[in-house]
């Protein structure tokens, strides 16, 4: 159905002589192939299940799961959280 202001169909609105295309889609081209991602090693923080942690934000903590570099922490008054290794530090050596 047209109107005065434009045209409704199937594909949505156009305005009437409108030959306006989506554009086509970026491709990216890696040349020397794909990169592997390993897990960096934290020998300075070797944060397991039961150690005690500081967080600037949400205070001390308990660390009840590890993944990789991500903690779940149960923290004493913010409740459980999933934070980044880098975020925390041991209880011991908060300042």
């Amino acid at each position: 159905m047209c109107g005065r202001d434009g045209c409704y169909g199937a594909g949505g609105f156009q305005f009437r002589g409108s030959t306006r295309q989506a554009p086509a889609p970026k491709t990216i081209t890696l040349d020397q192939g794909a990169y592997a991602v390993a897990p960096r090693p934290r020998p300075d923080a070797p944060f397991a299940k039961g150690a005690r942690v500081f967080h600037q934000k949400f205070g001390y903590g308990t660390v009840v799961g590890v993944s990789e570099d991500k903690l779940e922490i149960d923290f004493d008054h913010s409740g459980s959280k999933k934070v980044m290794d880098s975020f925390v530090v041991p209880a011991d050596k908060a300042g």
